[in-house]
C-alpha cells in the first residue's frame, strides 16, 4: 500500500481531512483521506487530478485550499460536503509567469482577501482580488493585484521581510476558538484591535509580527512610503511550532543533547515549551502610546486563568528594564503598564506578586508611580483579599512605613481571626516575631486583639504559642501570593526577614 503513491507536494489538514499532493502511476493528483481510515486507495474520499507536480498545498480561510504547481499556477479550491463525504471544487487559478521565476524556490504560500470580499463577495472572484504572499528562499514577497490600462490583471511586487524561515497568517488559522469569536465581535462593533488579522514571521531567533495585515497592505501599495510598519518582536529560546491565538501562547519544542557513559552515542531529547506572547504585544502598544488598544486587547484574554500572570510578566520585565536605565517621565513605560493593570480586578494581587520576585531596591521605583502603600493595603482589606493585604504589610515594613505592633497588623490579624484563616494568623505571628526577637512586638499585637500569649519557659526568646482554636483556614487565598512559572523568578530576591510570609506558605 505504501508503495502505491508518493507524496510530492506536501500535505495539510482540513478539520479531520488529510489533503495530500501525491504522484501515483506517473500522474499527479490531490487526495483526501479521513483521519479515521487508513491510507489505502480504497479509502480515498476524493481524487483531484492535476496537470503538473505540486510545490505546495495549504488551507486558507474557512473552507479554501490553495495549490501551487511547478507550472507556476496557483489553483483555488473549496471543500464541498456531498452526501456524507467531501470533494474539491475548483473556483479559479492565477498564472505567475514572469513574476515568480522559479517555482521550486517557493517555500511558503498564503493569500489575503479584502474584508468586503470575505463578507459578501463571490468566492469565484477571490483570485482576482487576493493579495498573495510567497516565501521565496528567505524573502517574504507580497503580490498585490491591480489592473493596467487595458484592463488586464497585473501584480505589484514588494519584499516585506528578509531572512524568513516561515510565516503564519492568523486569518488562515482555525476559526473555532473563543478569541476568534471575540475578534469578530470587536470588528462588528467597530473596534480595530484584534490579532485575528495579524501576520507572524519567524527569522530563526524570534517572531516578528504585524498586528494588522491591512497596515502592511496599505504601506506596500503606497509608493511614497518606503518603510513598512513597525513589527512586534517576541524573542524565543526554542523552536516554535504553533501559535495558539486563543490561549495567548506560542507552542514549540526544545532539544537537549544527552550524553551518557553507558552508551557509545549521543541523542537528543525533545521537550514541549510554551511562551506567553501577550506581554510582548502589550508592551509594544504601550511604548507606541496606544494605551486604548492595549486595554482592548487585554480584555479579549481576561478570562484565561493565567491572565494575571501574563500581566505580572509584563510588569516584571518593564520594571527590570527601567529600574537601571532611569528613563525620563515622558519616556517611562512603567506608569503606562500600571495604568493598564488598574483596569482589571487582579491589579492589587499582580503588584504584590511582582514585589515578591524582585529585589527590594526596585520597590521604590515601582511604588513611585503607585498610590501610597497604605492605601493599597486598605483597598485589599475592603475587597476581603487578606493574603494580598498581608503582602502589602510586608512592603510597609520593608519600606520603614510600619511601626511596631502597628494598627494595620492588629486590624489584619483581627480580620483573619474572624474569618477563621488560622494559617494567616500563624504567618502574621511569625512576621511579628521576626521583627522583634524579644517578643514584645508580638505581645503588643496580641493584646490589641484581646489574645494572651502563654509563655513556654523551656524556650528562650520568642513567645511561640497562641491561645486560638486549632482550625483550618477557610478563605483559601494563601499568603504565598501565587505560584507561577519559574520564568518570573528573579535572581535577586528580597532579603527581608518578612520573607517568611511567603516561603512558609509554599
Amino acid at each position: 500500500m505504501e508503495n502505491e503513491f508518493q507524496v510530492r507536494g506536501s500535505m495539510c489538514w482540513y478539520q479531520h481531512i488529510l489533503v495530500a499532493a501525491v504522484e501515483a502511476n506517473k500522474a499527479h493528483e490531490l487526495r483526501l483521506y479521513s483521519r479515521e481510515t487508513g491510507l489505502d486507495s480504497s479509502q480515498v474520499l476524493h481524487t483531484q487530478p492535476l496537470p503538473a507536480p505540486v510545490v505546495l498545498v495549504t488551507t486558507t480561510g474557512e473552507d479554501s485550499l490553495l495549490v501551487y504547481t511547478y507550472e507556476n499556477l496557483l489553483y483555488h479550491f473549496i471543500f464541498a460536503p456531498t452526501g456524507g463525504s467531501i470533494r474539491l471544487v475548483q473556483l479559479g487559478q492565477i498564472a505567475f509567469h514572469g513574476i515568480v521565476r522559479s517555482p521550486a524556490r517557493v517555500r511558503g504560500l498564503s493569500w489575503i482577501l479584502p474584508d468586503s470580499q470575505l463578507v459578501d463577495g463571490d468566492p469565484s472572484q477571490d483570485v482576482a482580488v487576493a493579495s498573495v504572499l510567497f516565501l521565496v528562499d528567505a524573502k517574504l514577497v507580497l503580490l498585490q493585484p491591480s489592473f493596467n490600462s487595458e484592463g488586464n490583471l497585473k501584480y505589484d511586487m514588494k519584499v516585506i521581510a528578509q531572512n524568513v524561515e516561515f510565516h503564519v497568517s492568523m486569518r488562515d488559522q482555525p476559526h473555532f476558538d473563543v478569541i476568534a469569536t471575540q475578534a469578530e465581535e470587536s470588528l462588528s462593533t467597530g473596534a480595530d484591535v484584534t490579532l485575528r488579522n495579524s501576520l507572524w514571521v519567524f527569522d530563526g531567533q524570534e517572531f516578528k509580527l504585524w498586528p494588522d495585515i491591512q497596515e502592511v497592505l496599505r504601506a506596500a501599495s503606497n509608493e511614497a512610503q518606503r518603510n513598512m510598519p513597525k513589527t512586534i518582536s517576541v524573542p524565543l529560546d526554542y523552536y516554535p511550532l504553533s501559535t495558539l491565538l486563543s490561549k495567548g501562547i506560542i507552542l514549540g519544542v526544545e532539544a537537549d543533547l544527552v550524553q551518557r557513559r553507558d552508551i557509545s552515542f549521543s541523542f537528543f531529547r525533545f521537550a514541549i515549551r510554551t511562551h506567553l506572547f501577550l506581554p510582548d504585544i502589550l508592551r509594544f502598544f504601550l511604548t507606541e502610546g496606544r494605551t486604548v488598544d492595549a486595554v482592548k486587547l487585554s480584555e479579549q484574554y481576561q478570562k484565561l486563568e493565567y491572565f494575571a500572570h501574563a500581566l505580572e510578566v509584563l510588569l516584571h520585565k518593564v520594571l527590570d528594564d527601567e529600574v537601571d536605565s532611569g528613563p525620563s517621565p515622558e519616556e517611562a513605560i512603567l506608569p503606562r503598564v500600571l495604568s493598564l493593570l488598574s483596569s482589571f480586578k487582579q491589579y492589587l494581587d499582580i503588584v504584590v506578586q511582582c514585589t515578591r520576585k524582585t529585589e527590594v531596591r526596585q520597590w521604590r521605583t515601582l511604588f513611585a508611580y503607585l498610590p501610597p502603600v497604605q492605601e493599597l493595603f486598605e483597598e485589599s482589606l475592603q475587597r476581603g483579599s487578606l493574603k494580598t493585604a498581608g503582602g502589602y504589610l510586608i512592603i510597609l515594613h520593608t519600606l520603614d512605613e510600619l511601626g511596631s505592633a502597628s494598627e494595620q497588623t492588629v486590624r489584619l490579624l483581627s480580620r483573619a481571626m474572624k474569618e477563621g484563616d488560622w494559617d494567616l494568623c500563624k504567618e502574621l505571628a511569625r512576621f511579628l516575631a521576626a521583627m522583634d526577637e524579644t517578643g514584645d512586638t508580638l505581645r503588643e499585637a496580641m493584646e490589641g486583639v484581646n489574645i494572651t500569649l502563654r509563655s513556654n519557659e523551656d524556650r528562650s526568646g520568642i513567645m511561640s504559642r497562641l491561645d486560638v482554636p486549632n482550625s483550618r483556614g477557610v478563605n483559601g487565598l494563601g499568603l504565598k501570593y501565587a505560584e507561577q512559572s519559574d520564568e518570573m523568578e528573579s535572581e535577586g530576591q528580597s532579603t527581608s526577614d518578612a520573607a517568611s510570609f511567603s516561603s512558609d506558605g509554599r
